[in-house]
């Protein structure tokens, strides 16, 4: 084995061994440097988790916003869709029209509503497109961020097993 005869001092280097292996050496060089250049970093990944936080928080609001869009967008469409019914039915029915003649008061109370939702109709879409065009991207970034995230925490759990194996065949080969 290790040549040694005496068991006390052939125990007290099996057990600085074990130390050394699962912990590491007791040699620190640049110690200081090591834990500065460790604060810079975690600090800077804490401040990049809290900015992609903030920018999700963001993306969810617009998106919470733009569907809210899309259903005011969808109302003003039926509204559209029920006048210009009512505007039809109007030109279709001539006995009607010459009923409606003395309410022309009427009609173009319907004609300035058409007209005020019709604006209301391409304002939305006009808006709703603005609004959209930052969407895709934003994906597109939280997307990567993700990808990366976890591809460096699974390369980090790897390596984590990969040390406990090698830790625990040193124990075996000690023991």
């Amino acid at each position: 084995k290790l040549g040694m005869k005496n068991k006390k001092h052939r125990r007290k280097i099996e057990l600085k061994a074990m130390d050394v292996i699962l912990f590491g050496s007791s040699h620190k060089s640049g110690g200081v440097w090591k834990d500065i250049a460790l604060l810079v970093s975690l600090l800077a990944i804490g401040l990049l988790f809290v900015y992609t936080k903030r920018v999700k928080g963001v993306a969810r609001r617009e998106l919470k916003h733009i569907m809210e869009e899309m259903e005011t967008l969808q109302q003003a469409e039926k509204e559209l869709k029920q006048l210009q019914q009512k505007l039809s039915e109007f030109e279709v029915n001539p006995e009607e029209k010459s009923e409606m003649d003395g309410n022309e008061e009427n009609q173009r109370k319907y004609s300035a509503e058409l007209h005020e939702v019709r604006a209301a109709l391409a304002e939305a879409h006009n808006e709703l497109a603005q609004r959209s065009a930052y969407s895709p991207e934003l994906q597109k970034w939280l997307q990567m961020s993700y990808d990366k995230e976890k591809e460096f925490l699974g390369e980090k759990k790897k390596h984590a097993l990969d040390e406990l194996d090698i830790a625990k065949e040193g124990c075996r080969k000690l023991s």
